[in-house]
């Protein structure tokens, strides 16, 4: 009896040429660059519903969404280089600079009317597109080194990313979309997607170590942070710290190990987003693999091992549960056996 025609003939084309370079300038220094040049256009029929006759808003959100030029273009430019400083054969110095670029999705540019149709961030709020957002810039800097040895290894990052025009969707402030929202009494205040300032910072390591012969260690360590520069609120959907830590059985044609995957809580969330908080936890992951041959490889194990509940902090949320609504339950034990042929 009633319907919405949402997202009504949207295209979106990109056309990209890059150029990369990689080589030795001195014999201590390796420099590899790169060069991306986009065009995304994108565009959008005329929308309507059915609802708009009885809701005076909804007519509004219509008809200001159809006599708005739909037609929107981005010009992107993507920049890159890692310079690498070799100090000995165990030992190199990596710096890394860049500016990359992002134009909106068709989500962020043509919901027209505040809906929940968000591309899979299914967090219970009603979110209103903008299609005049600007592209996102960000300028990035990262610093870490490469330490390599037979019997060990250690690879750390410490990286910053300042970004103008970053997209989130940010409380609305427009009457008539808060209006039509708010025909649901059950409905938070929306957001809207909108351009802000904001930053990424943090770590990501790698490391190695072999206990004998037949015993390997092997793991991550990753962390970021996301604060908007604007305000001083966090960044919405920023993943915690987590590390990997595997422990491997290692012979000439088969190998077994087990993964333990920790999880920090994340307390720093998006208030503006109501977003909530997650516990910490871990889980212990099964692994093998057997090379019969040249050609072929066999694999199998057993991911959550201990059957643990748990919920992912990017995970999503179950939009029919009571208020406030539950994030989804994390993946429960799960068990494969794989195959792998070269030929």
């Amino acid at each position: 009896m009633f319907w919405a025609e949402n997202y009504n003939d949207v295209e979106r084309d990109r056309y990209s040429v890059f150029t990369e370079w990689a080589g030795t300038i001195n014999p201590n220094w390796e420099l590899e660059s790169g060069l991306r040049l986009s065009r995304v256009s994108s565009d959008a029929g005329e929308v309507g519903s059915n609802m708009a006759m009885m809701a005076g808003g909804l007519q509004t959100l219509r008809d200001r969404f159809n006599n708005s030029d739909r037609s929107q273009d981005d010009n992107l430019i993507d920049l890159m280089a890692l310079f690498t400083y070799k100090i000995n054969n165990d030992l190199d110095i990596e710096l890394g600079l860049a500016r990359k670029e992002r134009a909106p999705s068709y989500q962020e540019r043509y919901l027209w009317m505040p809906m929940e149709s968000t591309s899979g961030l299914a967090d219970g709020n009603n979110y209103v597109g903008n299609i005049n957002l600007d592209k996102e810039t960000a300028y990035q800097a990262e610093l870490g080194f490469d330490w390599h040895t037979p019997k060990a290894a250690f690879s750390p990052r410490v990286f910053y990313h300042h970004i103008n025009d970053y997209i989130q969707g940010v409380t609305s402030t427009d009457m008539t979309v808060n209006m039509v929202s708010g025909m649901n009494p059950m409905a938070a205040t929306p957001l809207q997607f909108s351009n802000v300032d904001a930053k990424l910072y943090g770590i990501d390591a790698g490391w190695f170590v072999a206990i004998n012969n037949d015993w390997q260690l092997d793991g991550t360590v990753s962390y970021v942070r996301g604060e908007r520069r604007d305000t001083s609120d966090n960044l919405y959907r920023i993943a915690p710290l987590s590390a990997r830590t595997m422990l491997s059985y290692v012979q000439t044609t088969w190998r077994v190990g087990i993964e333990a995957e920790t999880v920090a809580a994340q307390n720093k969330v998006s208030s503006e987003n109501n977003e909530q908080k997650t516990s910490g936890y871990a889980v212990y992951n099964l692994s093998g693999n057997y090379q019969a041959n040249d050609a072929i490889t066999l694999s199998a194990g057993v991911n959550n091992l201990l059957d643990r509940k748990y919920e992912n902090h990017l995970g999503g949320y179950n939009r029919i549960s009571a208020d406030p609504i539950d994030r989804l339950p994390g993946l429960g034990r799960s068990a494969y056996v794989g195959v792998n042929v070269n030929w």
